[in-house]
């Protein structure tokens, strides 16, 4: 109980602390631009019980796009179980640990993040490195997704982060990320997450 108390005093301190003094300069938008495969958390092959709870292992998919390393997400879903990333038994997961195995596995490097700020999101992206963020859903649920690049404005300042939501894909174009203001993100972020290399 003392832990989740804490968590939320901290995930509090920080959307605050950032909302009001993120305003720091960035000197470029970072130059990758990745060709990703969109992977929705609903696909049809998927059954109704994994739909819901897949968000995570599509990001991953995603990322396997990148090199035309991507699978059927079933196959994904028996990794998981196998590096027991998913708790059936009370409904919970995914633990990062466990995309984090699956992730080594088919060699990209990748680290857990407990504290993943807004600065050090632009720190992770503008170095090459994409994330699976840890977020809630509008029904306040535990849900992951994937960003992959920011764009600033005209002031150099941070604008928009571009992302890729299991639960939702660009409406014009599903391989085309979605842009969110980076105050939206600061409302709905659980500051923890997965960088991968």
């Amino acid at each position: 109980m003392f832990r989740k108390i804490r968590k939320n005093i901290i995930i509090f301190f920080f959307k605050t602390l950032e909302s009001f003094i993120f305003n720091h300069k960035i000197i470029h938008e970072p130059t990758h631009k990745l060709k990703i495969k969109y992977y929705s958390q609903h696909s049809p092959s998927v059954s109704h019980y994994w739909q819901p709870r897949i968000c995570a292992l599509a990001c991953i998919n995603m990322i396997f796009s990148i090199k035309n390393n991507d699978t059927n997400l079933n196959k994904l879903i028996s990794l998981g179980i196998k590096y027991n990333g998913y708790n059936t038994k009370t409904d919970k997961g995914w633990y990062h640990m466990a995309l984090v195995n699956i992730l080594s596995q088919h060699k990209f490097k990748a680290k857990i993040t407990k504290i993943l700020t807004l600065n050090k999101i632009i720190n992770v992206l503008s170095s090459q490195k994409i994330i699976i963020a840890s977020v809630k859903s509008n029904n306040n649920i535990d849900h992951m997704i994937l960003i992959t690049s920011f764009e600033i404005n005209k002031n150099k300042r941070l604008a928009k982060l571009y992302l890729f939501d299991p639960l939702k894909p660009n409406p014009t174009n599903n391989n085309e990320p979605i842009k969110l203001s980076f105050q939206k993100f600061l409302k709905i972020s659980n500051y923890r997450g997965v960088i991968v290399d």
